[in-house]
């Protein structure tokens, strides 16, 4: 089986989606994190330069449908970041944001993002990751039953590896209960580069998975060829099966990143992607100057390790 085109599917919602990563710093130091997302001295950008910045999206960026997400590090420990979202969701052009964490930081801090979701008619989507290293299975039960109680959709994502099964099963059953009683959860895994992965039961939670990813606009069609050279299309939401049957290769491939996608660095650099497919960055979002953003790019990466990016629609 190969894939020979990645696109949005018919009459779905579709966002632009801009991936922006507030800060390097991060409560965590998992073994498993490359250094280029983890510096606990990061540059942190203020305040003002971060509306600054939201401003002039509005002016480079003429999709009106735009998904913001935050990602870090740790995006909760940004000294702005509750500052950050209050302004976020005044945009216009903003529809959505989903924000990638690790679920560590103080109760107090969701139960406001709780009530930001609650008092918006902007999305919000929660991407809570299990990092088993060093999360306490406790604190991120609890954080997220905060969250189940707003208006805020989450996704658990649970980083497998063998020689965490103790703590992902003991979350993993807590996980079961919430999926049952809460219409707001979805569950689904994340394999991580270099480690034994573990290989546990989704069964219970396939259906919610797949209809959260629809409904959050993440669901792709993929043009597949057979052996036999037939073509068959086909919808798929797990993009982790994609990467684990290592049907990741799309070097030399035609990725319409800039047309879908941005990406900000702590530092305001900008790239079409998160991957960063680009010769160099293609302007800075805290500079006053505007540039132009690329439409597509020839894939300069071996494989396409990130679900964010593998969903980017792109031809060979």
């Amino acid at each position: 089986m190969r894939i020979k085109e990645i696109s949005h599917i018919d009459n779905s919602q579709v966002f632009y989606e801009i991936h922006w990563l507030i800060t390097r710093r991060c409560s965590f130091s998992c073994s498993y994190c490359p250094p280029h997302r983890h510096n606990p001295k990061s540059f942190q950008a203020t305040n003002y330069s971060l509306l600054q910045a939201l401003l002039k999206l509005e002016s480079i960026v003429p999709n009106e449908n735009i998904r913001l997400n935050l990602t870090g590090g740790e995006p909760t420990i940004h000294p702005n970041f509750q500052e950050f979202i209050a302004n976020a969701i005044k945009l216009e052009k903003v529809k959505s944001i989903r924000i990638v964490t690790n679920l560590s930081s103080n109760q107090k801090k969701y139960s406001n993002l709780a009530n930001e979701a609650n008092n918006s008619d902007t999305k919000f989507y929660l991407v809570a990751s299990f990092h088993w290293e060093s999360a306490s299975p406790q604190r991120f039960i609890n954080n997220l039953k905060v969250l189940l109680d707003s208006k805020v959709e989450v996704q658990v994502k649970i980083m497998l590896d063998e020689k965490g099964s103790e703590k992902i099963l003991s979350v993993l059953s807590s996980l079961k209960e919430l999926n049952a009683k809460n219409k707001n959860i979805a569950v689904a895994v994340q394999r991580i580069r270099n480690t034994k992965n573990l290989e546990i039961d989704l069964i219970d939670f396939e259906t919610k998975y797949f209809d959260q990813v629809n409904n959050w606009g993440d669901l792709r069609e993929f043009i597949l060829e057979t052996d036999n050279n037939e073509v068959v299309k086909k919808k798929i939401s797990n993009i982790d099966l994609i990467i684990k049957n290592k049907l990741n290769s799309f070097y030399n491939w035609t990725c319409f990143t800039g047309a879908n996608t941005l990406f900000i660095d702590n530092d305001g650099r900008v790239y079409s992607a998160l991957c960063k497919p680009d010769l160099g960055s293609i302007g800075n979002i805290f500079d006053t100057t505007l540039f132009q953003i690329p439409q597509s790019v020839l894939c300069p990466h071996k494989l396409c390790e990130c679900g964010s990016t593998v969903r980017i629609p792109k031809i060979k």
